[in-house]
């Protein structure tokens, strides 16, 4: 190789390196970092939304309080049936501090009792209890989704005394998708190697003769 030929092939062997390590390093870059990071500030923003909704219908709850026990009046369950849709959310369902439901959505819930060990020993804790559940796969509860949701536990609070608990099914199908769409088109997967390979140059074509002379 003549010393002129030198540097255009150490600046191809480099190039050749970045894509090699481009091909290897972003899909893992992507799928250990940049899309956990998404995820995750997508489940919190939503828990964070849950929870202020929580806060929201606690109010509505404590006024209806008695006897030691949450009643769900009729006024109460239209309240909840609009706020379900001015906010999209997939399901929501009340729990007395036993783990009844007292109240659901769906009228087939009303009546089941949630022994999970997560129900008594966090949520009844007066702590909020959140899952990412994909599209048919089984909630917190053993239940499949159409849908993927967030579903996030927000504990019933009554000066400090445990007395129940809302669950909120936040229905993030649309909001995952366009997350998903927007990693694809803007990671640096957009790199394409086929288009760099394309444009590299033969130490001994005509085009590093010229590239040569030119330096």
């Amino acid at each position: 190789m003549r010393e002129s030929e030198r540097p255009i092939s150490m600046f191809i062997n480099a190039l050749l390196g970045f894509v090699i390590i481009s091909a290897i390093g972003m899909p893992l870059l992507q799928s250990e970092y940049i899309y956990p990071s998404f995820q995750r500030l997508l489940i919190k923003n939503t828990e964070n939304d849950a929870v202020l909704m929580g806060r929201h219908m606690t109010r509505d709850v404590l006024a209806e309080y008695t006897d030691e026990q949450i009643n769900v009046s009729d006024n109460f369950k239209a309240k909840i049936k609009d706020t379900s849709k001015d906010f999209r959310l997939w399901k929501i369902k009340i729990f007395s501090n036993s783990g009844e439901t007292i109240y659901s959505t769906e009228a087939e819930d009303i009546g089941k009792i949630n022994s999970k060990p997560y129900f008594h020993n966090i949520v009844a804790k007066g702590r909020t209890h959140t899952k990412v559940v994909k599209k048919n796969t089984k909630s917190l509860e053993d239940q499949i989704v159409s849908r993927d949701v967030v579903e996030t536990y927000i504990p019933i609070l009554k000066q400090g005394k445990f007395i129940g608990a809302f669950e909120l099914y936040y229905d993030i199908t649309d909001r995952q998708a366009s997350m998903d769409r927007l990693i694809s088109d803007y990671s640096f997967l957009r790199f394409q190697p086929r288009r760099a390979k394309r444009r590299l140059v033969d130490p001994g074509s005509r085009e590093a003769a010229l590239l040569t002379r030119r330096a």
